[in-house]
């Protein structure tokens, strides 16, 4: 059976864990089909080779720079999901790495994503959880799919508390920016009304 959904518009998209396609939202023109994201769970020794100030998150900056180490040649390519799974003192333990190959969104399953985090090690060590995605053409801001996936994870997993979302570009002039959904500092995210 087929993973795949119709675009309609930028951004990342949470599909229904219960069907094994998304043909987008009623209202908006549906483009070609792609794939929903697979997810790579990165293994301890990848963890090991992030920079030492991509490995603790203490900010929204801190998370920013894990998420372009994580996507690395990939940040002006291809929307990637990252779910980054944190210890108690917000050391990088787990992380699982989504990309439906696409530019301009990413779907995907919170159940796969999930799965990746938890598959390794150092998922049994998750505390708390950050996401964190790319905005290949270097807009800052999020889309409405973008607010609406965050509450959507914040509403359906609370096994780990959800601290931030940050949304990451490369300008061009080859800067680093981000957007946090959050605060600079991490805080659980309170989703009105799940």
């Amino acid at each position: 059976m087929s993973s795949k959904f119709k675009k309609h518009e930028c951004g990342l998209h949470l599909v229904d864990d219960a069907r094994p396609s998304y043909g987008g939202r009623r209202g908006h023109a549906s483009g070609a089909a792609c794939e929903v994201a697979k997810f790579r769970a990165w293994k301890p020794r990848e963890i090991a080779r992030l920079s030492a100030g991509a490995r603790v998150i203490d900010h929204s900056g801190d998370l920013a720079l894990a998420a372009a180490e994580i996507i690395g040649a990939d940040l002006m390519v291809h929307e990637h999901m990252l779910l980054v799974g944190v210890d108690e003192r917000n050391r990088i333990v787990a992380v699982a790495d989504g990309s439906s190959h696409e530019r301009d969104l990413c779907a995907f399953r919170l159940i796969d994503a999930l799965a990746a985090l938890f598959s390794e090690g150092g998922g049994s060590k998750v505390a708390a959880t950050f996401m964190a995605h790319n905005h290949p053409r270097g807009t800052p801001h999020p889309s409405e799919d973008d607010v609406r996936s965050t509450k959507n994870v914040v509403c359906r997993f609370r096994a780990a508390p959800l601290l931030d979302h940050v949304i990451v570009w490369m300008d061009g002039h080859g800067k680093i920016g981000h957007y946090t959904m959050g605060e600079d500092q991490p805080r659980v995210f309170v989703a009105p009304s799940c």
